[in-house]
This record gives structure tokens, sequence and C-alpha cells, in this order.
């Protein structure tokens, strides 16, 4: 009887004594935000902003003379969703070594100039995206947006005197 008993209560011990297995989800690796406010991009790769309303992601690839661009802009929306747009072109330079830049005045408001004589802007908002020349085969347009100081700054000194001045650059105060 008792054998019998142990052979009964074996399957039941033998049932508490699984352990429990906890399966996870990985989670995407966290990328530092590299399109910081103020920045000035020279090189070819892919650059990433993200706060609690959406992100941002820029690529820039190199051609040649060619710097092909492409920025994508994710935003929240009230009540859930997302908006989300794309828009894409490219800068030709003269020579493959001209001193392009992209400067980021915030992750949804980019200065792109070719090295030479072309200055562009993309801007995104929340009622689309807008972009055009501001200075095209260095020729000025006055109906473009305002240009920031620090784009003016870096520009040659033949495309720096079509713009108003700019007062020089002051250092920041240490602290």
């Amino acid at each position: 009887m008792r054998l019998l008993g142990l052979l009964l209560l074996l399957p039941l011990v033998i049932s508490s004594c699984r352990k429990s297995r906890v399966v996870t989800t990985p989670r995407p690796v966290a990328v530092a935000n590299t399109m910081e406010a103020g920045t000035f991009i020279d090189k070819a790769g892919t650059y990433n902003h993200a706060d609690a309303r959406g992100s941002s992601e820029l690529n820039l690839s190199l051609g040649g003379t060619t710097v092909n661009w492409e920025i994508e802009v994710k935003r929240a929306l009230p009540g859930g969703g997302m908006k989300r747009g794309t828009s894409r072109g490219g800068m030709s330079l003269k020579t493959a070594g001209d001193p392009w830049f992209v400067y980021l005045e915030s992750p949804r408001r980019l200065w792109l100039f070719n090295g030479s004589e072309d200055l562009e802007y993309t801007l995104h908002d929340d009622a689309g995206s807008k972009g055009g020349h501001v200075t095209f085969r260095g020729k000025f347009d006055p109906h473009g947006p305002k240009v920031p100081d620090d784009v003016i700054r870096r520009l040659p000194p033949g495309l720096q005197k079509l713009f108003p001045p700019v007062a020089p650059a002051t250092g920041r105060p240490s602290i």
C-alpha cells in the first residue's frame, strides 16, 4: 500500500519540481542622438535624433562628386498614430574634395552647402516640409528663410558678402 501511495505521489512531486522558463523579447539597442542642434556634419553616415514627440534620421552618402541625402521625420499624432515624411536630394560638388557640409539648425531644419556656390535648405514642421536654394551658382535668393549666422560664417568669403553682416562668433564662457 505504501508503495502504491508513493507511486501515486511521484508524478505530483516531479511536476512541482519543473523550472519555469522566462522568455524575453530583445529590445532595440538605444542609439545616441547624433543630430544635435548647432552641429556641422561633413562626413557620410547615418545620423539620428529621437525625443518624446518622434524621431528624425538623416542618411548622407558620397558618390564621386555627389553628396546624396535623405531625411525621414516621424511625429506622434494626438490620440495615437504616427505621421511620417521623407525628403531626398543631392548636391553636386565641383571636385570630390570640396568642403561640403550639412548644418543642423535642429533635427528638422537642415542647411546643405555644396562646398562652392550652392546653399540649400530643407525644413520640416507639422504642416509638412519645404526646401529650396538660398544661393544657387553663387546668386542669392532673398525670398528664402533666414540663414543661421553660424552657416554664414562658414561660407566662403565671396558668398558671405551676399548676406547681411553677422557678428563674429563668441566663445562660450568657461565654468
